[in-house]
């Protein structure tokens, strides 16, 4: 995803005379994304010292409506009417908006349901109130909003907020890792799971998780998305030497990136 370098800069100009005003909304998610920031305790305390904590669901609610916001991470997905207007206003009120992790970046788990019969789940789901059930199809941020970041993963280390927030206050363009999961993963010296015929997305996947997925002997499912410029066509065909396309397909919708795979294929 582009960011936008003259925001970025702006932000560095505010840095000189004031403590940058940030704020974490939460749309439809389990907050696990907030819960990995808190989860840090003093070091993210010292962090938060160095800005203007204003609006964070978790903790306090913004008592002015209107508060304008140098930095806002928005966690979640917009399943909802309600969502997509507090989407909406939370852009108009913040300079850089950061999309909070893999539901804010790619939708997700939520996103499953737009591979079924989403009218047939919601009536079967909701018998009695399902006409009062906003059904729409589950889409990531950028698709409402302009999205100046997205800070991937399900849920991101606490640490990149962070260094998400610090690269702001320098007016510095926030990066993200360029390498495969597996880097990280033969780091640690796992044994790959390609190699004995289990399904693996680490080679496609953006990398920053430290593997923790199969540092537990779980494969990855690509939660951080794929990265810019690799094809999964070769991938693809090793998968499918140990399993059914079917079954490869439920793994790449369990994180939204389905469409992101194809895609990738349709390039080179």
């Amino acid at each position: 995803m582009k960011n936008h370098s003259s925001k970025m800069n702006a932000s560095a100009h505010y840095s000189k005379r004031r403590k940058l005003r940030v704020a974490i909304v939460g749309l439809t998610s389990c907050d696990g994304c907030s819960v990995t920031a808190i989860d840090m305790g003093a070091e993210f305390i010292a962090a938060v010292d160095h800005f203007e904590l204003g609006d964070f669901f978790l903790i306090m609610d913004e008592k002015n409506k209107k508060a304008q916001y140098d930095v806002t991470f928005i966690e979640g997905a917009p399943l909802t009417k309600k969502n997509i207007a507090a989407l909406k206003e939370a852009r108009k009120r913040t300079k850089i908006l950061v999309a909070y992790g893999a539901c804010a970046c790619q939708g997700v788990i939520p996103n499953i349901k737009n591979y079924i019969d989403k009218g047939k789940a919601v009536r079967y789901q909701y018998p009695k109130t399902w006409k009062q059930v906003d059904n729409m199809d589950i889409l990531p941020l950028r698709k409402y909003v302009n999205v100046d970041f997205c800070l991937p993963g399900c849920p991101p280390d606490g640490r990149d907020v962070i260094a998400v927030l610090n690269a702001v206050r320098e007016g510095i363009n926030p990066r993200l890792l360029e390498n495969p999961v597996c880097y990280e993963c033969q780091l640690n010296g796992n044994e790959c799971l390609l190699q004995k015929g289990e399904p693996c997305l680490g080679p496609v996947t953006r990398g920053g998780c430290d593997a923790v997925c199969l540092n537990l002997k779980f494969f990855c499912k690509g939660c951080r998305g794929l990265l810019a410029g690799y094809s999964s066509a070769q991938l693809e065909q090793q998968i499918l030497k140990g399993t059914s396309r079917k079954n490869l397909e439920r793994i790449l919708q369990v994180f939204g990136i389905q469409e992101e795979w194809y895609n990738s294929q349709k390039k080179t």
